[in-house]
């Protein structure tokens, strides 16, 4: 017999729909809100975000700090009205990841969500900014548990009636086959681009621009020190000044046309390509002991 989620993943029952960002909960009645109440007409909506912006902290959990216990607060809860929501709000002294974390395995553990959102984004995330985004980071956990995610990015709300616009258009995208169907391990980046709305050209599915440097660092000024101390240093991280033309049709190219940018990306990092092709080729590494 399929579960409460799968009925809902092929469109009967109403939807559960988990929301985060990495951006925290000042950022909730900017953005979360227009996009929860969005959601909320059709879906359940519970909101789960950390008490202060973690931005860059991509997929960072506070088990990493030897953290046993995460607080959150129910900041608010808004009762089902007329066919829409309910929404629920919880802050977490926490992680984007630790926010997903949480949603799924103990504020939602019972009723599982259709579809996790991380976002909205203020910045791109394109190229290789997917390996320090806190907002992709969300999307990516989620994954990892098995819940279809989206990570959306790139917005700057520059007119009144922007952030309306993309809250209904994402609560189309997170009813749509393609999204409530994701595999476990398979989540979805979404790029917006920043400026004018009604100068987007229309929506392209793009692979990441094969640049993974994202950061530069120059040597700022040596800093003082004790009598036989080591020396320090401290170091100025900038974005890349030689940066190169995109890959034409990577999600850059597509971005900088002014097209929404959609890209399937997979939590599973093996490369299965590789690992058939090595298959025979074990004798050609460094042998250990009798083997």
């Amino acid at each position: 017999m399929g579960s409460a989620t799968d009925s809902r993943r092929d469109g009967g029952g109403k939807m559960s729909i988990l929301l985060t960002n990495d951006d925290g909960i000042e950022d909730y009645e900017r953005r979360l809100l227009p996009l929860a109440k969005a959601f909320a007409a059709f879906a359940r909506v519970t909101v789960v975000v950390s008490s202060q912006d973690r931005s860059g902290s991509t997929h960072y959990t506070s088990c990493g700090i030897k953290k046993r216990v995460l607080e959150s607060t129910l900041v608010c809860s808004i009762e089902e009205k007329d066919g829409a929501g309910p929404i629920e709000v919880h802050s977490v002294e926490g992680y984007p990841a630790d926010c997903v974390y949480l949603g799924l395995r103990g504020i939602l553990r019972h009723e599982p969500p259709d579809v996790v959102v991380s976002g909205l984004n203020g910045g791109p995330n394109l190229g290789g900014g997917w390996l320090h985004s806190g907002t992709i980071g969300a999307a990516r956990i989620a994954a990892v548990l098995g819940v279809p995610a989206v990570a959306v990015s790139g917005v700057d709300f520059t007119r009144d009636g922007d952030i309306g616009l993309i809250a209904d258009w994402l609560a189309e995208l997170v009813r749509t086959p393609l999204v409530r169907r994701l595999d476990a391990g398979q989540y979805l980046t979404v790029g917006i681009p920043r400026g004018r709305l009604d100068e987007v050209r229309g929506l392209r599915f793009a692979p990441r621009s094969p640049s993974l440097g994202t950061l530069e660092f120059q040597p700022a000024e040596q800093l003082k020190n004790r009598p036989g101390a080591p020396p320090r240093t401290a170091w100025l991280m900038q974005p890349p000044t030689d940066i190169a033309e995109p890959t034409p049709g990577s999600d850059i190219d597509f971005y900088r046309q002014r097209y929404i940018v959609v890209t399937p990306m997979r939590a599973d990092e093996h490369d299965y390509d590789l690992l058939a092709a090595w298959a025979d080729r074990a004798p050609e590494l460094p042998s250990w002991g009798s083997e």
